[in-house]
């Protein structure tokens, strides 16, 4: 069929279907991975202190560089448990930033949409603080 990809062997995918036409065959990803299908939601916008911005791309790259470390030792052949320590370090990174996010979005996103009466916001807030644990 022209114009879909074809998934790697072993890899289940499903068609992600709008208004009964195909748009892509997508991989199966566990929750909270990025999709294509995720570029299609509406995307919510905001206005981000440029400091803070800053600071998070910056923690960003370093997470970055830790990776290629990683990626480095493997190829390297390294002692699993130097590797192991490397990919410990990159989690916890990473879950720092996403702890930074989420206390930037609740003292502005989340308390914004409560004084305006939206309380369906903190199911939001409930779902994002469980996929960050």
């Amino acid at each position: 069929m022209a114009g879909t990809r074809q998934e790697p062997p072993g890899e289940p995918a499903h068609t992600c279907m709008e208004e009964n036409r195909t748009i892509l065959p997508l991989v199966i990803y566990p929750p909270g991975v990025y999709t294509q299908a995720m570029e299609q939601e509406k995307k919510r916008l905001i206005d981000r202190d440029p400091a803070e911005k800053q600071a998070l791309i910056r923690r960003l790259h370093r997470i970055i560089g830790q990776l290629e470390g990683i990626e480095r030792m493997i190829e390297e052949d390294r002692w699993c448990g130097e590797i192991l320590n490397q990919t410990a370090a990159a989690q916890k990174a990473l879950q720092s930033v996403g702890y930074q996010l989420l206390d930037s979005h609740m003292r502005s996103c989340v308390a914004l949409r409560i004084r305006e009466g939206d309380e369906e916001v903190l199911e939001e807030v409930s779902s994002l603080v469980r996929k960050l644990k």
